[in-house]
């Protein structure tokens, strides 16, 4: 691959950072967007600004704290999760295939990141990476400390200076800022809309990086959530500790809804599927696009509202309604004081 121009970032590309607790509508919202001619939306979730070891990980913990070796791990797992999203080889995709079908992963977990491949849909991404690292590594010697990956081949060690917060901030700022705008100009877009499930818990951090991203809260009743977290297979199966986990996540998201002011807008599902050309209206005035017809030809019908009502027992329904009766009345969804008989 030849290697990309070299790029000045110019803090100006429009992103929208949809999110929420997870399983609230967000893949809805995004096949809403995807249709508008002025917005291109990636098929999946990126995982390498979001997850442990990623962007933001290495953002928040990196000028913080400094030893060489703990600016050694965090190289290491900051190349590490950039080179697994990089691109599938094709020898792992059985071995991948057989892991999902053992109870879709929860009796063996596949490989890390099984089927991302963001360098065929990422300009110049592997470029990108190796130019971003190089940028924070001063160099790398042979070397093996007691934290070294066990077993590693010819082991060296990457020197990484201290970082100042402001000077990391512009690398990772030019490094996102290219990749994304670059991605638009390749597709003849101008606006970049992300489904990452839990961007809100990142807003301030992601607004830092990115100064032109508006962030897209997806809310849907806590209950559906809940008895969709509990299918799947990177949440709690049982019912109670999918609420725990569901309200830890809410409390932590409304807690910085209001940092980012008129940058922060929240959708409810159940709106969306009641009226889409208002929501849908509503939405692109705060995104700044005009409204097609287009966004109205998603097929809204499989929503599953009231879910719940059906698929948690009486027990369950009494006990969750009380754990999320305060949520219920602060996101304004109706409360059930009496459970229904399944």
């Amino acid at each position: 691959m030849a290697d990309a121009p070299e790029a000045t970032a110019s803090n100006n590309v429009a992103v929208i950072f949809c999110g929420g607790t997870g399983r609230c509508g967000t893949n809805v919202l995004k096949h809403v967007f995807a249709r508008h001619p002025d917005v291109y939306a990636l098929p999946f979730e990126v995982r390498f600004l979001l997850d442990p070891g990623g962007i933001i990980d290495f953002y928040t913990s990196f000028s913080t704290s400094w030893s060489p070796f703990l600016a050694d791990d965090r190289i290491q797992r900051l190349q590490t999760l950039l080179t697994d999203v990089e691109r599938e080889q094709l020898v792992h995709r059985l071995p991948d295939w057989l892991a999902l079908r053992c109870d879709r992963g929860r009796w063996i977990a596949p490989r890390r990141y099984a089927g991302w491949d963001l360098a065929r849909h990422l300009p110049h991404f592997r470029t990108h990476n190796r130019r971003l690292l190089r940028a924070l590594v001063e160099f790398s010697y042979d070397g093996v400390w007691p934290g070294t990956a066990s077993y590693t081949v010819a082991p060296e060690v990457a020197f990484a200076p201290p970082q100042a917060p402001n000077e990391l901030r512009d690398l990772l700022s030019n490094y996102l800022t290219t990749l994304f705008e670059e991605l638009l100009q390749n597709t003849n877009h101008r606006v970049l809309f992300l489904d990452e499930t839990w961007a809100l818990l990142f807003m301030r951090e992601l607004h830092e990086l990115l100064p032109r991203a508006r962030f897209i809260h997806m809310l849907r009743d806590p209950r559906d959530v809940i008895a969709s977290l509990s299918q799947q297979r990177w949440a709690p199966r049982d019912r109670v500790e999918a609420t725990h986990f569901y309200l830890e996540l809410m409390d932590r998201i409304l807690a910085h809804r209001q940092d980012l002011g008129s940058r922060y807008y929240e959708v409810r599902l159940e709106a969306l599927i009641a009226d889409p050309r208002l929501t849908i209206t509503n939405i692109c005035e705060f995104l700044g696009l005009t409204f097609t017809k287009e966004l109205l030809e998603v097929d809204l019908s499989q929503s599953h509202s009231d879910r719940w009502r059906s698929e948690f027992n009486a027990h369950e329904q009494q006990t969750i309604n009380a754990l999320v009766k305060e949520k219920l009345l602060l996101l304004g969804y109706p409360s059930e004081n009496e459970p229904v008989e399944n």
